[in-house]
């Protein structure tokens, strides 16, 4: 189900993140910690023998948001015809708050971006 989710929402398949996985996080992964995954994976296989699950299923699985969200678009971006025109994000509606600034923010959705405020341009003070 998640992978039918993930190809729907960003036109890749399950291989893909899979092979992202392998190469970007698997070998970074301290070798204690696969170990870890290793008897994760051990577990899912005692539990569930009908389904092939190993190490990078659950490699993907833990960055499916780095890599749906950053790696995918950043692919799209160096292959657009537009790649390297510098363009502002677009901003959720309209004009700006007084004193904000346009900013990224990183969430598990694409492309949501909002407009952050400073503490002082809110009136929010730290001072008693």
């Amino acid at each position: 189900m998640f992978a039918f989710f993930l190809e729907k929402s960003t036109g890749r398949d399950w291989a893909f993140f899979r092979d992202a996985a392998s190469r970007m996080f698997w070998p970074k992964v301290d070798p204690e910690y696969q170990e870890e995954i290793q008897g994760i994976v051990d577990g899912l296989k005692a539990r569930l023998p009908d389904r092939t699950y190993d190490v990078i299923d659950l490699a993907a699985l833990n960055g499916w948001i780095e890599l749906a969200w950053y790696y995918v678009p950043s692919l799209a971006e160096k292959s657009s015809p537009e790649a390297g025109e510098n363009k502002s994000p677009p901003t959720a509606a309209g004009s700006s708050p007084p004193g904000a600034t346009p900013k990224t923010r990183k969430s598990s959705w694409p492309t949501t971006t909002g407009w952050i405020m400073s503490s002082a341009s809110a009136g929010i003070s730290s001072s008693t």
